[in-house]
């Protein structure tokens, strides 16, 4: 069923009041009080369309997610200029939407956004990599985006100090050089 525009307007206004009492406290903090408060909504419209804080939370999570510019060919994956390129677009997106990754990052509470980020990036491009033995390919692949999340946080964190462009040749080095230690062949 498809929402209409009201319930769009609703449900993003409750989403933005999470986000915004993410900002200020941990998950643990907030009640379903809090975010209609800040939301300007009733108890009963929140439940009309959440049964808690944490679906609310999942469906934030998931359409942070779904919006990640991923659209790689694996056939181009092997030019490190087309790589470089996705790379920055990719940082670039981070970049201007440094608030939300911020708060799932960094503030989301128990919950773990970085392993469902790691799981997406994975599932888009575990068939990428230039290793033919497959468990060998998976984990290179999960060790370099692994390496590349936490570099992602102390970018954030210390407020972009490295222009994207910058950053994502930094990470292809890295994880050029990360594949080459295990005995791979890099990306040619």
């Amino acid at each position: 069923m498809q929402e209409n525009r009201r319930v769009r307007m609703t449900k993003r206004c409750m989403k933005d009041a999470l986000l915004e009492l993410l900002d200020k406290m941990p998950l643990n903090k907030v009640s379903v009080t809090d975010i209609c408060n800040t939301a300007d909504v009733n108890r009963s419209t929140f439940y009309a369309y959440y049964n808690d804080i944490e679906a609310l939370l999942s469906e934030i999570e998931t359409e942070a997610l779904a919006q990640i510019p991923v659209n790689i060919d694996p056939e181009e994956i092997g030019y490190e200029g087309n790589l470089l390129n996705k790379l920055e677009i990719f940082f670039n997106y981070i970049q201007s939407n440094e608030k939300i990754y911020r708060i799932l990052m960094f503030q989301s509470g128990e919950r773990d956004f970085n392993n469902k980020l790691v799981s997406f990036i994975l599932g888009h491009y575990k068939n990428s990599t230039p290793v033919s033995d497959k468990l060998l390919a998976k984990y290179s692949c999960i060790y370099c985006i692994n390496g590349v999340i936490g570099l992602v946080k102390e970018w954030i964190q210390d407020g972009f100090p490295i222009p994207p462009k910058q950053f994502a040749k930094l990470v292809l080095q890295m994880s050029i050089q990360a594949i080459e230690i295990e005995g791979i062949n890099h990306i040619e």
